[in-house]
């Protein structure tokens, strides 16, 4: 009769179907936990951007032009955009000297641009669930998503770094 030594095919097969079952059941959770990751770098990537464009607007009054960031190695790209916003509103009344003509009742009020300047972030990226991600962590008050680039809008008023 023959010594059986070694490993079997059958050892091999059941030593394969193990390690297949074990990647199958860690494999969801290793790539939420590489999700998370991705979307917790752009996160702190965008908090960093928002806080220097804000500190720029602080102490010159104005946006930057361009803002540096950090690269998300071949993964989102992240750039800075300022636009200006003109609005018409009502110009104060002239004060007239009590002797004065006012003018005919019927004439229209005067009207004075204001120019408001913003900045915002964009993330473009084709990863439709970190999009999404950055939408539900800063709201849809001061952010949007168009196509495959979120942006955050930097308002003047309501800047807190």
């Amino acid at each position: 009769m023959r010594e059986k030594r070694g490993v079997t095919v059958a050892d091999g097969l059941i030593a394969l179907a193990m390690l297949s079952l074990i990647t199958a059941l860690l494999w969801p959770t290793l790539t939420e936990r590489r999700f998370a990751d991705a979307v917790d770098e752009t996160i702190a990537l965008v908090d960093g951007a928002r806080e220097r464009a804000i500190l720029t607007q602080r102490q010159t009054g104005t946006w930057p032009t361009t803002l540096r960031t950090d690269s998300i190695g071949g993964g989102p790209r992240l750039l800075w955009r300022t636009w200006r916003r003109v609005d018409q509103v009502a110009a104060p009344t002239p004060k007239l000297p009590p002797d004065a003509d006012p003018g005919p009742a019927s004439m229209a009020p005067t009207t004075t641009s204001v120019v408001r300047s913003f900045g915002a972030i964009e993330v473009t990226t084709e990863n439709r669930p970190l999009l999404a991600a950055l939408l539900q962590h800063y709201g849809r008050n001061d952010s949007f998503v168009r196509d495959s680039t979120w942006t955050l809008v930097v308002h003047p008023e309501r800047s807190t770094p």
